[in-house]
């Protein structure tokens, strides 16, 4: 029997990636092809999704963004939060004596690929900031899409295609599933 928390862990995640998928596919934005991949150049402010399928944008973004930290540090303070309370709800599934062996399995799955990709976006960003950039926030979504902010006024199109192929040989995705915002 499937338990009501389970039930509603699950229905808030899909939501939450529905409406990350919402957001990403409605972004207005001017893309530009390069290489096989997008570079997106314009300014926009992620609305991030928490996993009680609450959404609010940033306090830099929608605050008039006086100090460019804010909107990085805030970002990937929810991300991490989100991501933080993915993995304690998987947990709890693990730890509940009444979960069946493939509820146990698919939470167990589930960790491994969040903790995964926790390391993965920790690398990927880690080169972006070694490619000299100040700072730089990596956003997921729904459909193995990935959305890179990095503090710059703008971002030529070589410049985005370089961002894209650290991320990309990070995490092992395609070029064609980045995006790279400036974010100033």
């Amino acid at each position: 029997m499937v338990k009501r928390q389970t039930v509603w862990l699950s229905t808030m995640m899909v939501l939450s990636l529905m409406l990350i998928g919402y957001y990403t596919m409605n972004n207005p934005s001017e893309t530009t092809s390069a290489e096989g991949g997008t570079a997106t150049t314009s300014v926009v402010a992620p609305t991030v999704t928490s996993s009680s399928g609450s959404t609010s944008t940033t306090p830099a973004a929608s605050a008039g963004t006086t100090n460019p930290n804010d909107f990085f540090v805030s970002t990937q303070t929810q991300l991490d939060k989100n991501m933080s309370e993915q993995l304690d709800n998987l947990r709890s599934v693990v730890a509940n004596a009444n979960a069946s062996p493939e509820q146990i399995g698919n939470a167990e799955t589930s960790i491994k690929h969040i903790m995964d990709l926790r390391g993965e976006m920790a690398n990927a960003r880690d080169a972006v900031l070694g490619d000299g950039y100040k700072e730089c926030v990596i956003v997921p979504d729904a459909s193995d899409r990935y959305t890179v902010y990095v503090e710059s006024k703008a971002i030529s199109p070589t410049d985005a295609v370089k961002i894209m192929n650290l991320v990309s040989q990070q995490l092992g995705v395609s070029m064609a599933n980045i995006i790279v915002t400036a974010h100033a």
